[in-house]
């Protein structure tokens, strides 16, 4: 595994009522980013046990971006990364589908996403096979494959 590569997310969604006060909302934000910073900290601790590198990166889960989220991760030192190109390999989509979205999407700077456990009833054979096909697309049109942090350090 290289080092600084986005391997783990984690996150927090809060819902307000409208009797919640300013101060009680301020003490559930503070409660839930140190939530998060503890399991931040607990999983960098196991990740970087087990790869030698601490983690740097962090992907928000569904690409939920929110204030606390964002600070969250800021405070434990990671920067925020999403995605430009969704393959909803998730959703069952067929590596036809799933091609025809990098293909309409992809472009220098693209980040791909794809999932490595769920999809429909546990199944990602179709992220499986279609894998090695859009490696070879990208490929036949001049790209090169690089890290997260490779290829923020081109912007």
């Amino acid at each position: 595994m290289r080092k600084n590569t986005p391997i783990w997310s984690s996150g927090s969604k809060t819902k307000g009522t409208p009797s919640e006060t300013t101060p009680g909302i301020i003490r559930i934000g503070e409660a839930l980013r140190r939530r998060d910073r503890e399991r931040n900290y607990e999983t960098d601790t196991v990740l970087e046990r087990l790869t030698g590198a601490k983690p740097t990166l962090f992907r928000a889960p569904y690409g939920a971006v929110s204030a606390d989220v964002t600070t969250a991760a800021a405070e434990t030192g990671h920067l925020m990364i999403g995605w430009s190109v969704d393959t909803m390999d998730w959703d069952g989509k067929n590596v036809a589908q799933i091609l025809a979205a990098v293909r309409k999407e992809g472009k220098p700077g693209s980040i791909v996403l794809q999932h490595s456990a769920g999809g429909k009833n546990g199944n990602l054979s179709n992220t499986v096979a279609a894998l090695p096909q859009i490696i070879s697309y990208f490929q036949k049109n001049g790209y090169a494959f690089v890290t997260v942090p490779e290829l923020l350090s081109d912007k």
